[in-house]
Parts: structure tokens; sequence; C-alpha cells
């Protein structure tokens, strides 16, 4: 994938396809991250996108992008990802806010929180890696640059996992 920005593209519509997500809480929204989990061919049983993001103009912009009532954009101070209530029963949480402070604290809070959590830019600094290692399952796919990752506490489902490395 040529464009930086979208190098999670693949992983998340790998995700998508293998695993059933209802709720998805994202920490930093985008053209690419937000407009892939309302689109019904990759999240077919999608109900719930909740998205914060610390820049109003970016988040006007994702809003005139889609009007899908699935969606509830939430500002947030810059840099104060890492405050917010994590809501509870979620499925996947996305971590792409717009420091690497914000995604470094916030990830611990996610840990047990969420049944998945992705982290895009796996490959910036080695405190998004360190922060990694709280999950006893991780996969990274490094075949897009930055690279994305997917954490689980518990083992991922046998689809997942089997179809990683085409991703």
């Amino acid at each position: 994938m040529s464009d930086p920005g979208a190098s999670h593209l693949p992983v998340l519509q790998h995700i998508g396809r293998t695993i059933s997500v209802k709720r998805v809480v994202e920490y930093g929204c985008g053209l690419y991250s937000t407009l892939e989990f309302l689109r019904v061919e990759t999240f077919p049983v999608l109900e719930q996108l909740i998205s914060y993001e610390d820049d109003v103009t970016w988040a006007r912009r994702i809003a005139l992008a889609t009007p899908d009532l699935r969606l509830t954009l939430l500002p947030v101070e810059p840099g104060m990802f890492c405050m917010q209530e994590i809501p509870v029963g979620f499925d996947l949480a996305f971590v792409d806010s717009s420091t690497a402070d914000s995604r470094v604290a916030m990830l611990p809070r996610l840990r047990g929180r969420v049944q998945f959590v992705v982290l895009h830019d796996y490959d910036g600094p080695q405190a998004y890696r360190d922060a990694c290692e709280l999950w006893p399952y991780r996969l990274v796919h490094r075949g897009g640059k930055p690279q994305t990752a997917i954490m689980s506490m518990e083992p991922f489902p046998a689809e997942l996992v089997a179809g990683w490395g085409q991703i």
C-alpha cells in the first residue's frame, strides 16, 4: 500500500472477515479506519462505532464523509485520549491517536476491557511495543509501513490466525 496512512486497512479488512465485531471504540478517527469500520462489506454486523477525536477540524471532516448513524464522534482535549471512559462490552478498540504519549497511556487502560486491541504504527516508538507486551497474544502485520498489531488476552480465533500471513 503506497499511502502510509492506509497501511492498517488490510488488517482491519481481515479482522472484519474473520471475527464478528459488533461494537468498536476508536481513539483517533480517520478517513480510512472510521469509514472502513462502517463498510457493511467489511464489518457486516457492526452495530456501534464510538470514535474519540482531539482535532475538531478532522472530526468535522469525518462527520461530513458519512451520515452513518452507527457512528458517534466524541471530541476530546488534545492528547487526552487516555482520560476517556472505556466503554464496556466492546469487541474491538482501535488506537491511532495523534500523539505517541496518548497511545502509550491508552494501551494499558484497554487491557482486559475489550476483546481485541488494534494498534496502528506498531513500529513507531519502542514504548508502543513495550506497552503491547501487556497482552499474551499478539499478531503483527509487517507488510505495510507503518506496521499494525492486534492484541488479545485470549487466544485468537483460528480463522484470524490462519489467514494472517496472506494479508
